[in-house]
């Protein structure tokens, strides 16, 4: 117990006994006024004396007792106080919680937001994987990476190069105009292409490819390698994104179906293989 605690008891213990007194003085001399005789007890004190003094007794004790209880309310005051101050810098911890939370939410959305135009769309795409069903959804979802990547990105793709596999020349041109934003922006993005497997339309659909970038201006920004093994399948990989396409066979010559992967340790890999297994060990440039 601290030292103003204990003088605020002493004090109340006190104001107390005080109250008792004047009772019990009021009541003696009660009963020597009534029974007594008058003479010794007025020689003692008058009636008015003895009321004095129990007013002074009364004033005293009753006035101690009230500055305790003012004393106890302002304790409590501090004490509210003090828990106030206490809850609302709680207040403020949940508050900069929030904020750096809703920070790296909106960092996540920002990163995938910047060319959608509703919620579900952006929402679909911090989904590790999605899968993509016929030529329309794979084409559209290459197209959506190659917007969305930065301008120091690079694009690295294989083409099995067939005629009746290959995606629109919109895509193609749709590479094209990216490759230059990314030039007029400073940027160092280059399209890479790496051949898997060569066939009589591969020159048609390289030349064309040649042709779209020199159009633009941008032919130092292709770059095409031929690889020596085929593999039945496709990738593209910008960014942090992929996609990995499978062609339907020989009876059905067009990719079907795909996968997109936005997982970055996950591509981080992918892109390792392209640049080392891939493009590293492919031929020199056509």
């Amino acid at each position: 117990m601290s030292v103003i605690e204990r003088i605020q008891t002493w004090c109340g213990n006190t104001s107390a006994v005080v109250l008792l007194i004047a009772a019990t003085i009021a009541g003696v001399y009660d009963v020597f006024h009534r029974f007594g005789p008058r003479e010794h007890v007025y020689s003692l004190a008058s009636p008015e004396e003895v009321l004095i003094g129990l007013a002074a007794l009364l004033c005293f004790g009753l006035g101690t007792e009230r500055l305790l209880t003012l004393r106890k309310i302002e304790d409590i005051v501090q004490k509210a106080s003090s828990q106030r101050e206490i809850l609302l810098q709680k207040i403020d911890r949940i508050s900069k919680e929030l904020r750096r939370l809703q920070s790296t939410v909106k960092g996540q959305f920002d990163d995938v937001e910047r060319s959608e135009v509703d919620l579900l769309s952006a929402v679909s795409k911090i989904n590790k994987a999605e899968s993509l069903i016929g030529t329309q959804a794979i084409e559209e979802a290459a197209l959506d990476i190659i917007r969305d990547c930065k301008d120091s990105d690079n694009i690295n793709a294989t083409s099995q190069y067939r005629k009746e596999d290959a995606l629109s020349e919109a895509y193609e041109k749709a590479i094209a105009d990216r490759v230059k934003k990314a030039k007029e922006n400073q940027g160092d993005m280059e399209y890479r292409l790496l051949i898997s497997a060569i066939s009589d339309s591969s020159s048609e659909l390289e030349e064309r490819r040649r042709k779209v970038f020199g159009e633009k201006e941008i032919g130092n920004r292709l770059a095409i390698k031929h690889a020596k093994e085929p593999w039945p399948f496709e990738v593209l990989i910008v960014g942090n994104s992929m996609i990995i396409a499978l062609r339907g066979g020989r009876q059905r010559a067009t990719y079907e179906v795909a996968v997109r992967i936005n997982d970055p340790k996950f591509v981080e890999k992918a892109s390792e293989w392209y640049r080392e297994v891939g493009w590293g060990k492919a031929d020199s440039d056509s």
